[in-house]
């Protein structure tokens, strides 16, 4: 365990490396080495850990090599050591901008070399194929194989990515292909004796195969985002619709009732959601009830009242959910990212579609289930990066069993912090908003705005239009189009406003003169609930020693202090006497309460995701043979 002994320090002084690399430059094939170093390492059956020094010192020598040949890319000092400390199953910190794709393909081809599969798990299937296609001449330059998950691929096509010795994907396409597996195997020790022999004779048992190898190493990209801001929604493998030929107008009366229901029949809780009825609405839905005897019902009737109440009152169009070509599409509300292939369980799905007036879908039945925490444990070896772990580096060790390692970057940061400015009302901040990136965008500064919301998107795009201030708008779906305009985001007096998390993974570059202005100068709308997602955003500025700015814009009427009535008349007071910056601390510290709720709301799912697991195990174990 010399690895585990040296630690990261060790990697740190980057002179082997690059001494090693030297001896490489001249050699017209880098696989033979590489093929030759894998069967040292493999004969020893020892896990990465294990690795030796001069191991550690030649992969990292091959794969430098192999990114400058294949993709032209000189390697930071910082980034050797971020590879270094994903060797030693750390989690990385880097920031924003610093080179973290690369970082993690000098991790990858150091793995690939145990030959057990190494998966480069992404946020998204765009950055997925963007960094397949990035890399791909990389790890051929070692005569690895690597291949991309996507959505629609064939099942034979999928089977042979997971063959690969890298395989890049979105992490809900890894853990969607788990519990496919898991359900054939379900249904495979069902099928009577002998039967899998005859469907191979036949030439049927093509799709009777598991897509997946035995987990061995995961290396996740946007890691915070992936394993904890993502994983307060279990993965769910939907079955076969459920359908019956009265259901719509089941869920339509149920929101007709839920119109009916004023303040004083319902108590609906502010933190939880939880629906109580009055006497009043339970003798109104009885009524309901012995009216319509013809409603067909899969759980008791108060139940689709009360989740028709949730999807009027508690969720809102724009902010949890969109309505799109007549579709429900889910935002995510840590990211404000759409995903069109998520619904909501238990009638909630068809309730907001019944409040919207769109086509009303079958309900679904669960085939499987399970937490990313659970299924992000199965891996024998699990690292990844991002550029604000810090921040979560209890909830990494108490779950993941993960320690942080911070990486330095590698040229002065020059962002400079506006003072926090604070409003009333949520009308007079975005007018505040508009005038200042007036002033900025005839300067010719860029300006990236960040919004916690789409409606907010939306509403602050009017208020700039109001001003005749030219600009884009993201927000949702994360693909190449969306990619392409962050990417531009930093041209002279180009004003941008955005989702907090659009457009994640996407450099920013500045032209001359944006860097003459002052660089992109970002401006946080509202603060989120995650102070790690703020820091995303503020990270896109100043990027590798550019210039850089950033400012936050706080007003009471902010879904963020919903909980926090001091919190909110403070503000108020802090706007009427102009004392901006004065309650950064104390906004902080509600912050902070926020993402301990949200950390142990995480860890209560994740509980409940065992005790189901151990109880299913119990079953099985229990069950006749």
């Amino acid at each position: 365990m010399l690895w585990s002994r040296l630690g990261c320090n060790r990697w740190s002084k980057t002179d082997a490396i690059r001494h090693e690399l030297n001896t490489l430059r001249n050699r017209a094939c880098l696989a033979s080495p590489y093929r030759t170093l894998s069967a040292a390492v493999r004969s020893r059956s020892i896990e990465p850990a294990a690795l030796s020094v001069k191991e550690g010192t030649s992969l990292l020598a091959l794969g430098l090599a192999a990114l400058h040949r294949g993709c032209k890319i000189e390697c930071y000092d910082t980034q050797l050591q971020a590879a270094s400390a994903m060797l030693n199953g750390f989690i990385v910190e880097m920031a924003t901008g610093e080179g973290k794709t690369y970082a993690a393909a000098l991790a990858a081809i150091a793995l690939a070399t145990f030959q057990r599969g190494v998966h480069l798990v992404t946020a998204n299937e765009y950055l997925a194929t963007r960094d397949y296609l990035l890399l791909r001449p990389a790890f051929e330059e070692v005569g690895l194989a690597c291949a991309v998950l996507y959505h629609g691929q064939s099942t034979p096509d999928r089977r042979a990515a997971y063959q690969a010795d890298v395989t890049f994907g979105a992490a809900s396409e890894f853990g969607f292909d788990f519990l496919r597996d898991q359900a054939l195997r379900h249904r495979s020790s069902r099928k009577r004796l002998g039967s899998q022999f005859l469907d191979r004779f036949a030439g049927t048992s093509e799709y009777d195969e598991p897509l997946q190898r035995h987990p061995f190493c995961a290396i996740v990209d946007e890691v915070d985002s992936v394993l904890l801001d993502e994983a307060s929604i279990p993965l769910i493998l939907a079955d076969t619709p459920v359908a019956t030929s009265s259901a719509d107008r089941t869920y339509r009366i149920a929101n007709q009732v839920a119109q009916q229901l004023d303040g004083n029949a319902i108590n609906l809780s502010p933190t939880t959601g939880e629906v109580t009825f009055s006497d009043h609405a339970w003798r109104l839905m009885h009524q309901v009830l012995i009216s319509q005897r013809d409603l067909s019902l899969l759980r008791p009737w108060s139940q689709y009242v009360a989740t028709a109440v949730r999807a009027e009152r508690w969720y809102q169009r724009d902010v949890h959910y969109t309505v799109q070509d007549g579709q429900i599409q889910l935002v995510d509300q840590q990211t404000g990212r759409i995903h069109g292939e998520r619904t909501w369980k238990w009638g909630l799905q068809q309730a907001i579609q019944a409040k919207e007036g769109v086509t009303i879908t079958p309900e679904t039945i669960t085939a499987g289930s399970i937490t990313r925490q659970r299924y992000f444990q199965r891996y024998s070896y699990l690292c990844g990066l991002t550029g604000t772990a810090w921040d979560a580096r209890q909830e990494f060790r108490e779950v993941y069993h993960l320690g942080i390692h911070r990486i330095p970057e590698h040229r002065l940061c020059q962002r400079v912090a506006l003072p926090e400015r604070y409003f009333e009302k949520e009308v007079d901040k975005f007018q505040a908003i508009a005038i200042d990136v007036q002033a900025r965008q005839r300067q010719g500064q860029p300006v990236l705005i960040g919004t916690r919301t789409i409606r907010s998107s939306f509403t602050l795009s009017c208020v700039l239009a109001q001003h005749n201030i030219g600009h884009q708008t993201l927000n949702g779906v994360q693909d190449e189009d969306e990619a392409n305009l962050i990417h531009m985001a930093g041209q002279a007096g180009t004003v941008t406003i955005a989702t907090n998390m659009a457009g994640r993974g996407t450099d920013i570059r500045l032209d001359e003169v944006s860097l003459g202005r002052g660089g992109l100068h970002v401006i946080v709308a509202e603060r989120h609930e995650s102070v790690r997602v703020d820091r995303q955003l503020i990270g896109r500025s100043a990027r590798q020693g550019q210039r850089g700015s950033y400012q936050t814009f706080v007003s009471a009427d902010d879904d963020f202090l919903a909980t926090s009535p001091k919190l909110q008349a403070a503000i108020r007071r802090a706007a009427l006497n102009h004392q901006h910056n004065s309650l950064t601390r104390s906004l902080a510290v509600h912050q902070r309460r926020l993402e301990i709720a949200a950390a142990y709301r995480r860890s209560k799912l994740h509980a409940q995701d065992n005790w189901t697991a151990s109880v299913r195990r119990s079953l099985v174990s229990c069950s006749p043979t």
